[in-house]
């Protein structure tokens, strides 16, 4: 689309602003970046028992037990 963006998070910005994504997607999209920013770049501790169990279930409409 030749259209320059600052970040991952730019990328579903750009997105919702030319209407190719909604505002749900762009908000799970900028929350998938945060969360790959921690695990990458370990900006915590992360457990793995948790990360596995977290990473193993449906994103959208699960409860979090």
């Amino acid at each position: 689309m030749g259209i320059a963006v600052e970040g991952y998070s730019g990328i579903a910005k750009k997105l919702r602003e030319k209407g190719l994504m909604t505002g749900e997607e762009e908000a799970l999209v900028k929350s998938l970046v945060g969360f790959r920013n921690v695990v990458v770049h370990g900006y915590a501790n992360l457990d793995s028992t948790w990360s596995i169990r977290y990473s193993s279930r449906g994103i959208i409409g699960e409860s979090s037990n």
